[in-house]
């Protein structure tokens, strides 16, 4: 409730989006948390997260299209590195 009165008196702030998100997602509320989250997207750039939400055989793809996207973004290029260790991968870092 305190996440949804905030999000309505700071409808701008990106933080407050991305909490939400992962405060339902926490919830175990994962359908409602992607409904946010594409909400979000559609103002800010939220790839990063949008990464991690993915199952795991999309993260893949998610992280193209993120790259894409927002490719100067730290946080969307940490979360493809992180995609990338989690997977063994790290010779492609380089």
């Amino acid at each position: 409730m305190l996440a949804f009165q905030a999000r309505i008196r700071n409808p701008r702030n990106e933080d407050l989006w991305l909490e939400s998100v992962r405060l339902e997602m926490r919830a175990g509320l994962r359908e409602l948390a992607a409904e946010r989250l594409a909400r979000a997207l559609q103002e800010w750039r939220l790839w990063a997260e949008a990464i991690w939400m993915e199952e795991r055989h999309g993260r893949r793809s998610k992280s193209v299209d993120a790259l894409k996207r927002c490719e100067h973004n730290p946080h969307v290029l940490v979360a493809a590195a992180r995609l990338f260790w989690s997977e063994r991968k790290a010779r492609f870092l380089d």
